[in-house]
């Protein structure tokens, strides 16, 4: 259910950033307009991020993936 709200965050930060971006792209100044559009890029490529990596866990079955922790960690070169 978690994958579900995520996905929804991630959709909601790229119609925010298409609409937040919009004014700057559509000033005069060119270094506002270049603004804008890294502002309206930013945003699009990291929701659309955060939706793939939600619907990906929602593929996975929610599983419990076991990060490494500090103790796992073998140091070879000492």
């Amino acid at each position: 259910m978690q994958s579900d709200s995520l996905c929804l965050f991630g959709l909601a930060l790229i119609i925010f950033a298409l609409f937040g971006g919009l004014p700057f792209f559509t000033m005069k100044n060119v270094w506002l307009r270049c603004l804008g559009l890294i502002t309206m890029s930013a945003g699009v490529l990291v929701g659309y991020g955060i939706m793939c990596a939600a619907i990906k866990e929602q593929e996975n079955g929610n599983k419990n993936i076991k990060l490494p922790q500090t103790n796992d960690i073998i140091v070879t070169n000492r």
